[in-house]
């Protein structure tokens, strides 16, 4: 188990650009999503690739996956 001090988190209203950098830079698989040391979730990489396919997909231009 990692120690809280160690959890790597990510804010709700970022980017999905921002989490896959995040995860990039911490050579880690998945993010804790949090809003003022709430716990809202969990996203993974696969998450993110998951849903950047699927608006490709659908030919949603937007880059930021909000």
């Amino acid at each position: 188990m990692v120690p809280y001090e160690r959890i790597v988190t990510i804010n709700p209203s970022a980017s999905a650009a921002e989490a896959m950098q995040k995860m990039a830079q911490n050579q880690i698989g998945r993010l804790v999503v949090t809003d003022s040391d709430r716990i809202l979730g969990i996203v993974t990489r696969g998450d993110l690739m998951k849903t950047i396919r699927t608006r490709q997909d659908l030919g949603v231009s937007d880059t930021t996956y909000r």
